[in-house]
């Protein structure tokens, strides 16, 4: 669930793994939308997978970016995905949708 743009490996703990689209398809318009608000209450933990799952969970979204800092990222929206923005001891800072 966790997509790196970057092909970075993965944070501590974080195992890299993907549920993209095939062919890099588009969600279609009935798709699961985030909601980042929902997910809220991991803000401080560590991004370890266990985390960064139920932060999907909670936020409806299909897959999440852990984005670590100085990465570089691609701005395409995303409806489905959450974000999830980590310190330099990959402890989550937010959370955002796209």
């Amino acid at each position: 669930m966790i997509e790196d743009p970057a092909g970075a490996p993965p944070s501590k703990g974080v195992s890299a793994r993907s549920d993209q689209m095939v062919d890099g398809a588009a969600p279609s318009p009935g798709a699961m939308t985030c909601d980042a608000a929902k997910a809220q209450s991991a803000i401080g933990q560590v991004a370890t997978q266990a985390v960064v799952d139920k932060v999907v969970a909670d936020s409806g979204a299909r897959n999440a970016r852990v984005i670590k800092p100085g990465m570089a990222v691609t701005m395409d929206f995303r409806e489905d995905r959450v974000g999830i923005n980590v310190d330099a001891e990959n402890k989550i800072t937010s959370i955002t949708c796209g």
